[in-house]
Order: structure tokens, then C-alpha cells, then sequence
């Protein structure tokens, strides 16, 4: 499933997708990466304000400046991940999205295709006046309408 579908791969520039809420797709992932990353950066920061006094004053120990520049790098992955999270959500969803489109027009399809030919059968049968063609038309317009109500119910 890590492949992206030919309809998004082709529509990558964002406002050129024609699926509603696709250009959220692209734009809520960074928003969310990036807020995360300024969020937790600011929690640690205004933590080591409060438990040590001020920043700067810890900054001025040895190897704090890497203790901070490993904290910054972690929480931009923490991000990076959360985006990545966010994106794949929201593919997940325009997948989602696509296959109940999808299922409803082969639905339609079906029923405003088989509809009127069983009926059109079943007339038919109904004219001859024969009681055997009648319940032979009647049992496999049964076993059409069973056969279409299972698919439709594994689709």
C-alpha cells in the first residue's frame, strides 16, 4: 500500500487534483509536522526555564549546546513522523473516499441495468401463461437478485 494510486501520482501538484479536500493532503501533514516540532522545542525550553533557571545560563555549561542541538533533532524527527502520520491518514482517507465513489456508481449500475431486464424477463415469462417457464423465470430472477446482493455486500 506504499505505492500511491495513478490517480495521485499524476495529480501531485496539489491544486491540479480534482478530489475534494486533496490540496489538504498536502498542506495539513507540514502544518501538523511543524507544530509539532515548534510545540515540543517550546515545552523543553520553557521545562529546563523552569527547573534550572535560565536558558542562557544552562547554555553556558559544557556540551549543553549539544544536549539542545540533540533535543532540536529529535523533536524535528518526532515532526517529520507526526507529517508523515498526517499524510498517509489523509491518503488513507482519499483511498477511502474513492472506493465508496466507486462502489455506489457500480451499485447504480447494476441495479439500473439488471432491474429493468428481469423485469423485461419476467413479463415475459408472465405472457407465455406457461406455470413451468413462469417459476423457471422466477427462480433464476431469484438467483440473479442473490448473486447481486452478495457482491454487493463483499464489495
Amino acid at each position: 500500500m506504499d505505492e500511491h494510486p495513478e490517480f495521485l501520482v499524476r495529480s501531485c501538484p496539489g491544486p491540479s487534483i480534482s478530489l475534494p479536500g486533496a490540496v489538504a493532503m498536502y498542506k495539513v501533514p507540514i502544518a501538523i509536522a511543524s507544530f509539532m516540532f515548534v510545540a515540543v522545542t517550546l515545552v523543553e525550553l520553557i521545562t529546563i526555564e523552569a527547573m534550572r533557571g535560565s536558558v542562557a545560563g544552562w547554555l553556558a555549561h559544557p556540551h549543553r549546546m549539544i544536549v539542545l542541538a540533540v533535543m532540536i533533532g529529535i523533536n524535528a524527527i518526532q515532526g517529520a513522523l507526526f507529517g508523515y502520520a498526517a499524510h498517509r491518514a489523509a491518503v488513507n482517507k482519499l483511498l477511502r473516499q474513492r472506493s465508496e465513489q466507486e462502489h455506489r456508481k457500480l451499485t447504480y449500475r447494476i441495479t439500473s441495468e439488471l432491474r429493468p431486464a428481469l423485469t423485461i424477463v419476467q413479463y415475459a415469462a408472465y405472457k407465455t401463461c406457461d406455470k413451468q417457464c413462469i417459476e423457471i423465470c422466477n427462480e433464476a430472477i431469484s438467483r440473479v437478485v442473490n448473486t447481486v446482493t452478495a457482491v454487493e455486500s463483499h464489495l
